[in-house]
């Protein structure tokens, strides 16, 4: 009788602890980071529109994910959590045609449109707040 009062503590136990558990990792669903900030934003080369390219988000510090939003007609929407990033863009441009070798296809030879200055070596900086928010960028090549 007293073995059989350990399993039923013990399987009560056991139910409690995986009550608990569940529990936590329902709680720590909640803890990941979903985006909770909203930034839509406008990109200018030169005075113009960019036509097409890509911004990315690199949150400083190295801490969290990297989020990239394209540019279309010189506008992107990006849905990221708040804090503070870096910016960077991008925009390749088709310049020709060329053959990696003498037998191989044509491919298209790119060349990125956006100096490195606000690209590899940028030092644009957004701070992401909760809700949305509205930023211009104005790149130059210059």
């Amino acid at each position: 009788m007293l073995e059989q009062g350990r399993l039923a503590v013990t399987r009560c136990t056991l139910l409690r602890a995986m009550l608990a558990l569940g529990s936590a990792v329902v709680l720590m669903g909640g803890c990941t980071s979903s985006p909770n900030g909203t930034l839509d934003g406008e990109v200018t080369l030169d005075g113009a529109a960019l036509k097409e390219g890509v911004v990315r988000f690199v949150p400083t510090g190295g801490k969290g994910a990297t989020s990239t939003a394209p540019i279309k007609d010189g506008s992107f929407h990006a849905s990221l959590n708040a804090g503070e990033y870096d910016v960077q863009f991008s925009s390749p441009k088709v310049i020709g045609k060329r053959r990696m070798m003498p037998d191989s296809p044509e491919v298209d030879d790119v060349s990125e449109l956006i100096p490195d200055k606000y690209n590899a070596k940028s030092d644009l900086k957004v701070t992401i707040q909760q809700g949305t928010q509205a930023k211009r960028f104005e790149l130059t090549t210059k």
